[in-house]
């Protein structure tokens, strides 16, 4: 488990190969955050309801994806905040392997 230290607690991080931290990818495409949660194919699998219009309403999004033990398979979460990323990535990955 890897750990970083902030001024509000710690971030804990899934165990990992390796991992990659997005946040408002969607700027960078020039797109709206509608039209980036529909071209990337998030689906209801990865984000419910409630957070894409979470999302939306911030017009804030993180994402998080990480290779457990091999390069080969990965997970993937998305959400508003990177609390919620992670609290998401370290509660049930299974849920969220690709």
């Amino acid at each position: 488990m890897t750990y970083i230290e902030t001024n509000d607690g710690a971030l804990k991080f899934p165990d990992h190969l390796e991992l990659i931290i997005s946040h408002n990818s969607h700027k960078g495409y020039y797109e709206n955050i509608t039209t980036y949660l529909d071209t990337r194919h998030i689906t209801a699998e990865d984000l419910t309801p409630e957070d894409r219009e979470e999302i939306i309403k911030a017009d804030s999004i993180w994402e998080v994806q990480w290779y457990p033990t091999t390069p080969t398979s990965f997970y993937f979460v998305v959400a508003s905040t990177l609390k919620k990323c992670l609290e998401l990535a370290n509660s049930d990955p299974t849920l969220t392997k690709t």
